[in-house]
Parts: structure tokens; sequence; C-alpha cells
């Protein structure tokens, strides 16, 4: 088992998939993170639109009403998690020191990598808006002027679609595409734009 520190947070690695954790987990945490895991292994195993809460209940070894004092639908799970994913990926921004291009992506691709299993899981979905908003909503925080965040949501929709391009690939040379995007975006505006916004992630510090 692997673990990240971010900020005093943990995050636990089981199944190739990074889970919630708190240094002192407590019950309601834990159970979060037994009906995540009954979800995904489910998604794998059947259509997504004929698992149930009896499914998810049994596979996870919690009573249905458990599941009910958590959350109301499925969706609830997977969209939680997202947010709870884009807290952590602006933590880790916050947390890179002298943060420039370069350091945005390959911080991104390594967090995406991390998140590999519940990217793709969202992607059989057709729920990718859940795993591009935990780059979008890092965008929205920030106090930029309306041309730089058109510019940044165009830059995350082009990460998003490599990175994906990515995992069907099973690349492992992040640096070398990282590099390559940095290449193509060259003095362009979109390129100016991700500068700025990696610029106002060091006043946040």
């Amino acid at each position: 088992m692997t673990r990240y520190n971010i900020r005093g947070l943990q995050t636990k690695v089981t199944k190739g998939r990074v889970l919630y954790h708190e240094e002192k987990l407590r019950p309601k945490v834990e159970t979060k993170n037994w009906f995540l895991e009954a979800l995904l292994d489910l998604i794998d195993e059947k259509d997504y639109y004929k698992i149930t809460v009896t499914d998810i209940a049994k596979k996870a070894g919690v009573p249905r009403m458990t599941y009910y004092r958590n959350y109301d639908t499925k969706d609830d799970i997977l969209t939680e998690y997202s947010y709870y994913l884009c807290e952590l990926f602006s933590s880790e921004l916050k947390n890179c020191k002298d943060l420039d291009q370069r350091k945005y992506l390959l911080i991104t691709f390594d967090f995406y990598k991390r998140h590999k299993s519940f990217a793709l899981a969202l992607k059989k979905l057709h729920k990718e808006t859940l795993t591009l908003d935990i780059i979008n909503r890092n965008i929205e925080l920030m106090p930029v002027d309306e041309d730089t965040r058109l510019a940044m949501h165009y830059y995350a929709g082009g990460i998003y679609n490599i990175l994906m391009d990515w995992f069907k690939s099973d690349r492992k040379d992040e640096e070398w595409v990282v590099d390559k995007i940095i290449t193509l975006t060259d003095n362009d505006t979109i390129a100016e734009g991700l500068t700025q916004y990696t610029a106002l992630y060091k006043k946040l510090d």
C-alpha cells in the first residue's frame, strides 16, 4: 500500500486506486471508501445503469440503510469523490514551489496517473465532465480576466484529451508528453494563460 501526504491528509492506494483517507480514519470515511470501491468494482462487472443500491451495499459489505445515510443515488458517490480529488489536486498545486508550466503539467499527469482507474471508469460511463471538472473548478477559483479564463479552459480541455490518449496508449513517459505540449503551445495565448494561472498559485501560498 502506498500513501501520498498532502498537508496532513493522506490518500490510500489499493487496487491501483486512490481513496479517501485521514491520519485517524473515521468510520464514516472508511464507509465511503467501501462504497466507492464497491461501485468501481461493479462498473467493471456490469452495466452501470443496472447496478442497484442492493448490489453496492452487498459488495461493500454494509447495510442498505448505511448507504442511504450517505448517498441518495450512485451518481452521488462519483460526484462527491470528484470534489475530493479536486481538493487534492489544488493542494498539490499550492504546495509546489516555483510552479511553472512544466511543473503544472507534470503534477497534472502524475495526479491523473494515480487516479487512472477512476478517470477511465468515468469515461466508460460517459461522465467525463466529472474528470475535467477537477481542473475546471480550480480555474474558476482564479481571479483572472475573461480572456485568460477562456484560454485556461481551452487548455484544460486539451490536457484532458491528451491524458485520455496517453492512458489508451499506456505510455509511461509523461515527461516526453509534457515537453511536447509545451513545445506545441510555445508563444501562444494558451501558454500565456497557463503562465498567469500558475503565477496566481504562487500568490496563494
